[in-house]
């Protein structure tokens, strides 16, 4: 934790992290102080290692259950094995995070929109604000989504455990775990049921097995609860790690933003802060847009295999769903979490995708507002700067997947183009 290097009173400045701070706090990693309460800050000290090891035994859990667990319906394989592709995704994202430092770019967003709001321009902060609401909109919008999916699925688990242990009970056999992460929490329930009835035969349905059979499931109720508090965790933990990525690209993007409303507005600019001098007032622009080039740069580097990883994992992992989905027989209640899947799967294509695009468009952008900016009463030298500004822009800057081309709205669109591609040929393949 970096409480002690960066105060409460420096932590104010959070309406652009906002939700994923809240995310952030709930989840136990929130790097910074948020409360003054000596005995808040203790609490939450110990709490940071609950969700982590939560989250660490769902990436380690998921897949075994999936793969191991011969309780697992084959039916359902290729929903499964959408499940490790998301863990694998989940895993990619958390190391890159961990490994590049990307809590410190929390601290950069703080310190800027501090500065932001002391400049009193209510047009770049309203733009500003804008770009908060989107934000939020995104990540609120893939809480809720992910949220019913897991809910859902657990609902699934604990349904199927139950009718599948009653068919147990009723033959004698052997009863089986909760499916739902079984590795969380040792089984402590009974393990076998010898079905006696009054008669004494072995089997037979009466009044003792109705009784064991509510003994069982009352055993297993603490299990599911504890089980859906985990999830929860879970659903936090995913959330904040898909959050990082498109919270600070939308942070660049409105940066830049901002950027274009003050070269439009260069004149005034130069009239109310720098003395009327319009040369000096550029200067200071051009070295925002040079800080901003730099800034995207260095992101782009921290996050680009979690790109990758969304470029190649997600295509894949959305038509394993779909097809699930399709081959269903019936309208089951697993098909229709696959459905449920599905939308969060798109969801978070397009919301990653449009959040890389808004940097491109606003880095191209600037050349509009260098054009806006009533350039023809300035003097040669200004307008000289301008055009060179206005040459630069014209290299747009870009969100890149790994080594390969840059993250668009078209490549979201390729994205779901290949997995169609991937949906005909598995169903082909297994015909």
């Amino acid at each position: 934790m970096n409480g002690d290097e960066f105060t409460y009173e420096r932590t104010k400045n959070t309406k652009f992290v906002g939700f994923l701070k809240f995310l952030m706090i709930c989840s136990g990693t929130w790097p910074y102080q948020w409360t003054d309460n000596i005995i808040l800050k203790k609490l939450y000290s110990f709490f940071y290692f609950i969700p982590t090891a939560a989250f660490a035994l769902f990436c380690i859990s998921l897949p075994l259950e999936i793969f191991i667990n011969s309780t697992v319906s084959t039916e359902n394989i290729y929903l499964n094995s959408g499940f490790a592709v998301d863990v694998t995704k989940i895993v990619i994202r958390v190391i890159i995070i961990t490994k590049n430092k990307l809590f410190d770019i929390i601290k950069d967003i703080m310190s800027n929109e501090k500065i932001l709001y002391k400049t009193n321009d209510w047009d770049a902060i309203e733009c500003y604000l804008g770009y908060v609401r989107s934000l939020k909109f995104k990540l609120i919008t893939l809480f809720i989504t992910t949220m019913k999916t897991c809910i859902t699925f657990i609902l699934i688990e604990v349904y199927n455990n139950i009718e599948t242990n009653k068919i147990h009970v009723a033959k004698n056999e052997t009863i089986e775990s909760p499916l739902l992460y079984p590795l969380y929490i040792p089984y402590y329930s009974m393990t076998e049921q010898n079905v006696i009835s009054e008669s004494g035969s072995i089997g037979s349905v009466g009044y003792k097995e109705k009784e064991n059979t509510r003994d069982i499931l009352i055993g297993d109720e603490v299990l599911y609860i504890l089980n859906t508090f985990v999830a929860l965790l879970v659903i936090l933990g995913v959330n904040v790690t898909f959050g990082f990525s498109i919270t600070f690209m939308t942070y660049a993007a409105a940066r830049l933003g901002v950027l274009c409303i003050r070269l439009r507005r260069l004149k005034d600019i130069a009239i109310t802060s720098y003395g009327d001098d319009i040369n000096l007032a550029l200067k200071i622009l051009i070295m925002e847009h040079q800080h901003l080039i730099g800034f995207i740069r260095i992101l782009n580097d921290k996050i680009s295999m979690i790109t990758f990883a969304e470029f190649l994992f997600s295509s894949i992992n959305c038509a394993l769903v779909i097809v699930n989905a399709i081959k269903a027989d019936t309208l089951t209640i697993s098909s229709m979490y696959s459905l449920g899947y599905m939308t969060l799967l798109i969801e978070q294509i397009f919301f990653y995708a449009s959040s890389a695009n808004e940097i491109k468009l606003q880095s191209i952008a600037i050349i509009d507002a260098c054009y806006e900016s009533d350039w023809n009463t300035f003097d040669e030298e200004t307008k000289k700067m301008l055009l060179i500004v206005m040459m630069k822009a014209c290299k747009p800057i870009e969100i890149s997947i790994g080594p390969f081309s840059s993250m668009t709205n078209e490549t979201a669109l390729m994205m779901m183009k290949a997995c169609y591609s991937y949906v005909a040929f598995i169903k082909d393949s297994t015909i």
